[in-house]
């Protein structure tokens, strides 16, 4: 990230502030502005941002006031105690803009950003109260600061979107925001505008997050607007507005952009995903109606799932289980619990919906958070928790661990690394309209198993046999490497295929399960 930091009243370059920015890895452009001439220090401050372009601007008091001086257009702002009253003639912000001030500043008062904010028909979250004094160089202020940088600095994804010529596609233009913004919370806008070039009300569509409105259709500079002053100024009429996944879900179903009239839109509440179409969940995933005697029954947005659980100690780990595709939890039950049980451990087997007696319907998607669900039910923590996969299991297991990455350990047998290549092998979306690229689309928003295993550091144990058929070993190899656990390992067997795996390797399987086990137990 590229930063223009403007210092404050007699202050020096490269003070606490900017080096706090360059420690944490962005480049820091820091000129030196006059102390003296404040129109001086303006001309500055605005060549040097003409020269390097930043991603954000950081203003400290005086330097501040210097900020909002210059021409920059939608670059974020983070002003720290901005003593815009005391120098300059700006009365206003733009709305990618937080500020950072202290209630105890006795240089600049807290309530001139108070005013700064109600000036820009801003919410009041942004201003933000931090620090013990005017100079927030304390560890908690600067670390306020950095964040403040990090969360408004526009991606590169971003700012293409901010700089395009988007005329006449306002609803692609709305829709690409939404579906590639990293701003959590979007908000895709439908409904008609007042254009005074055409003197009536048009259809029209826009973004909008909190108290600040993306249109990609207004002119370069212009396109982040406060949200009271661009519906004082254009006077929209909102008919429909939609979550980034409801935008990016309707746009693949529909194959446009919008605006989706009523017959488009029905059901898609429903459905947040192609992949739980019938067209691939149903042909993908294989209900089995196997039950267990006595299930651990754990109520779900839609369903109840018959789960199985097998308690030893209330201190001890818990095993939680995902089963394969064509199995179900009695298919574990009770010799898996019983040697489980054997390894000191609890268990719990995780039922998926329209097997083994649960209800609903089986969705890929719409499971996703059915074993988080089941491990709250249980009341389990996740510091007590080792979490299991076998097969299509682990794009259950991988996402209980990405959820919860505090879990004891997490065990992927004969797991999936890529969910597409497999879901294609079964599915039928042209039948629907659905493409390959929208399914692979999805699986990289919901099943990036590249991008939540990264993020997971807790020890791994992977398990698969060489002469799987159905899932290639590569599958694990690529699990394997994608993962950021600081203990891992990669077990692979030379006998059996996928379903004999565990007996065709019985005591090299569980003497690697057990000492992973007994590794967590510690």
């Amino acid at each position: 990230m590229k930063v223009l930091f403007l210092h404050g009243w007699k202050s020096v370059v490269g003070g606490v502030k900017p080096t706090c920015l360059m420690d944490a890895g962005h480049e820091v452009i820091n000129p030196a502005l006059d102390d003296d001439d404040f129109d001086l220090a303006v001309r500055t401050a605005q060549a040097e941002y003409d020269q390097h372009k930043p991603d954000v601007i950081v203003g400290s008091s005086r330097g501040g006031a210097v900020a909002v001086s210059i021409k920059s257009g939608d670059t974020p702002l983070v002003l720290l105690c901005p003593a815009w009253k005391n120098w300059g003639t700006a009365t206003t912000i733009n709305p990618n803009t937080i500020i950072l001030h202290s209630r105890q500043d006795d240089v600049i008062p807290f309530t001139d950003s108070e005013k700064l904010v109600a000036n820009s028909g801003l919410p009041s979250e942004t201003l933000i109260e931090v620090g013990n004094d005017h100079r927030l160089a304390d560890p908690e202020p600067l670390k306020a600061m950095l964040e403040a940088c990090e969360e408004l600095a526009w991606t590169e994804t971003e700012r293409k979107l901010l700089e395009g010529d988007w005329s006449g596609l306002c609803y692609t233009a709305a829709k690409r925001w939404a579906k590639d913004a990293r701003e959590p919370g979007c908000r895709l806008v439908h409904g008609t505008v007042f254009s005074g070039a055409m003197g009536k009300r048009i259809e029209h569509a826009w973004c909008e997050r909190r108290g600040t409105v993306i249109d990609l259709t207004m002119p370069v500079g212009s396109r982040v607007i406060s949200r009271a002053t661009f519906y004082k100024t254009i006077q929209p009429e909102v008919a429909n507005n939609y979550s980034s996944d409801d935008a990016l879900f309707l746009s693949i179903r529909t194959r446009h952009d919008g605006p989706w009239d009523e017959s488009e839109r029905q059901g898609y509440a429903e459905v947040k995903s192609i992949l739980d179409d019938p067209a691939i969940s149903g042909r993908y995933l294989f209900p089995q109606d196997r039950t267990v005697d006595d299930p651990f029954m754990v109520k779900v947005d839609g369903a109840v799932l018959a789960c199985y659980r097998k308690i030893l100690d209330p201190e001890a780990l818990t095993m939680i289980h995902f089963h394969g595709n064509g199995e179900a939890v009695a298919d574990y039950v009770p010799s898996m619990a019983d040697t489980f049980a054997d390894m000191g451990l609890n268990s719990l087997f995780v039922e998926y919906r329209d097997y083994g007696g649960s209800s609903g319907e089986a969705k890929l998607v719409a499971m996703l958070g059915d074993g988080e669900a089941a491990m709250t039910a249980a009341d389990i923590s996740p510091e007590r928790a080792i979490v299991f996969g076998r097969s299509i299991g682990s794009l259950y297991a991988i996402e209980l661990a990405h959820r919860q990455p505090n879990i004891a350990g997490l065990i992927i047998e004969s797991g999936i690394a890529n969910p597409a290549e497999r879901f294609l092998t079964y599915a039928d979306p042209d039948s629907k309209g659905f493409g390959e690229a929208d399914v692979h689309a999805e699986v990289k928003r919901f099943f990036n198993h590249k991008k939540k295993l990264s993020e997971y550091t807790q020890p791994l144990l992977t398990l698969h046999t060489e002469n799987d058929g159905l899932i290639d070993i590569s599958n694990a190899e690529r699990n394997h490497k994608w993962a950021g656990s600081r203990q891992k390992q990669l077990v692979r067997f030379r006998k059996g295929n996928h379903n004999t795996i565990l007996g065709a390797n019985e005591k090299e399987y569980l003497d690697a399960v057990g000492s992973f086990v007994r590794s967590a137990q510690r």
